[in-house]
């Protein structure tokens, strides 16, 4: 995505694009709150309908838009995130790192799989929307802690963990 901006000679700091990455996610979520609410809304057993025996007319293809917007965030959160961690860890502690936000991949998704039991009706619209809420206030935190230091050379500057002076180096360089 970065490259594809710099084309059109507009450089995307690396806070920003992990900042557009959130706002996607949130995008994401709210449309999987309005299918979900919508299915409820035009299913004949309303809230009930996970156990219904008619099945909405909702089309599956409205599921499209949440899962667009969630592939696009990550493109924009994770490939960032990684490159500006790689870059910024001294050359001993990458393998480190990279298992660090590894570790938290599948954090997420053990708390995907503890909170399946929750999901059922007349919840899942909450399933949707309390992530995108709290999506939505941590990309605003995340914006007021760390815009100060949206500049390239912060992400691509080799981190002074030895006195000496730090090195330039693209973001795709081991």
């Amino acid at each position: 995505m970065a490259p594809s901006a710099e084309v059109l000679c507009t450089r995307v700091s690396f806070t920003n694009r992990i900042t557009f990455g959130f706002i996607l996610s949130t995008l994401g979520g709210i449309c999987g709150t309005i299918v979900q609410w919508q299915v409820y809304k035009q299913s004949p057993c309303e809230y009930s309908a996970s156990t219904c025996d008619e099945v909405a007319p909702t089309s599956i293809w409205w599921q499209l838009p949440t899962t667009i917007l969630g592939a696009l965030s990550e493109c924009f959160r994770n490939e960032t995130a990684y490159a500006v961690a790689y870059s910024r860890s001294p050359n001993s502690m990458r393998s480190t790192v990279t298992a660090s936000f590894l570790f938290m991949s599948a954090l997420s998704s053990a708390l995907r799989e503890i909170l399946i039991p929750v999901a059922k009706d007349p919840w899942l619209i909450w399933i949707w929307a309390a992530p995108a809420i709290a999506l939505f206030l941590q990309t605003i935190i995340f914006w007021y802690r760390f815009h100060h230091i949206n500049n390239e050379s912060y992400a691509t500057t080799t981190a002074n963990v030895t006195g000496e002076k730090a090195k330039e180096k693209p973001l795709s360089s081991p």
